[in-house]
């Protein structure tokens, strides 16, 4: 890359269907759109100090980032962010993506709109080729069945283990949220609870900003 041109591909997951421009806001930082890592800005010594066996720890920062403005990546700040992904096993990851695919389904029996080879930043897998065999551990442990390439539907002994999972608590990527959904209460939600619940590695679940069908 030419210095003050922007990148061809995304910086981190290195996808050519990235768009990339040069920021408007007259630094030497260019703005990312990627399907894969999200919206996010990136200073040009920051692409060049990339660590490379840390880029998806970023690409799962960026992909998951809940504040107003997108993030920006810097060398002064490149470590803080990586540190904010969470750090799993093998095995870990795996429940971890079950736990995804089963948050992301509408129905029972119905194929889970998480895909493997658009989703994987979401629980820090480094390609789309790590996140597919994760998802064939799964068909082999008999927690999933394939619907597709990059997609699957939890079979009953896929959702009995969403269940335990949910049971033993730590294990679980998700927070559950229990608070009062006044107004007055969602900037203390978007700019300290959320926030650090992010920064610990997990996702919120606010009832009040889940699509449902009015049954609990």
């Amino acid at each position: 890359m030419s210095a003050g041109n922007p990148p061809n591909a995304c910086p981190l997951c290195e996808s050519a269907f990235a768009f990339c421009r040069t920021a408007r806001d007259g630094t030497n930082t260019f703005e990312i759109e990627c399907s894969h890592c999200g919206n996010y800005k990136i200073s040009d010594q920051a692409i060049e100090t990339l660590p490379a066996n840390e880029k998806h720890f970023l690409s799962y920062v960026c992909r998951t980032w809940s504040e107003d403005k997108n993030p920006t990546i810097l060398t002064t700040n490149m470590h803080t962010l990586i540190q904010r992904a969470p750090r799993r096993s093998i095995p870990e990851k795996r429940d971890w993506l079950l736990q995804l695919m089963a948050h992301e389904t509408d129905v029972p029996g119905e194929s889970s709109k998480f895909r493997t080879d658009r989703d994987y930043p979401r629980f820090t897998a480094r390609n789309a080729n790590e996140s597919v065999w994760y998802l064939e551990s799964l068909v082999e442990a008999g927690l999933i069945t394939r619907t597709a390439v990059d997609a699957g539907a939890l079979t009953m002994r896929g959702w009995e283990r969403v269940a335990q999972l949910q049971q033993s608590g730590p294990s679980s990527p998700f927070v559950f949220v229990a608070m009062s959904f006044s107004n007055e209460m969602n900037t203390i939600f978007d700019e300290a609870i959320q926030p650090a619940v992010r920064t610990a590695g997990y996702e919120t679940i606010r009832i009040d900003r889940k699509e449902h069908t009015n049954s609990i």
